[in-house]
């Protein structure tokens, strides 16, 4: 696999840049279309806003599947806590407070698993 992709990228090389003269490097033919490539502060914020919302999707991403894991271990009382508390997040792009909602109805999940536990403890003495 990693021959493959080494040798992937070796041809996409000598493709890009195998008809420059190696003799005459000040003349550089065929770099005209780079300058098209070239970052300047429109193109640097447009790309800075992809990356950031393909970020956020990615976060949004995990968190959506780290929540479909715990709320099917909830019991109902908790699922609809957790239902509510989402809801109540008016803006859907905030991930601060959806990680709060998760994060609490985790640590409210384990702390009712651990007086579960104790309680049975107590109840076989």
């Amino acid at each position: 696999m990693f021959k493959t992709c080494i040798i992937f990228y070796l041809t996409h090389f000598l493709n890009l840049f195998g008809h420059f003269y190696c003799s005459d490097l000040n003349k550089l033919e065929g770099l005209e279309k780079f300058d098209k490539m070239r970052v300047n502060e429109r193109n640097f914020q447009l790309v800075r806003n992809i990356h950031a919302n393909w970020f956020a999707t990615g976060l949004k991403a995990l968190m959506g599947s780290l929540g479909r894991t715990l709320y099917q271990k909830l019991s109902k009382e908790e699922q609809k806590q957790l239902a509510d508390c989402l809801y109540r997040v008016e803006d859907k792009m905030d991930l601060v407070l959806a990680a709060n909602c998760l994060v609490n109805a985790r640590r409210r999940h384990f702390a009712r698993i651990i007086t579960d536990q104790v309680d049975n403890n107590y109840k076989m003495r």
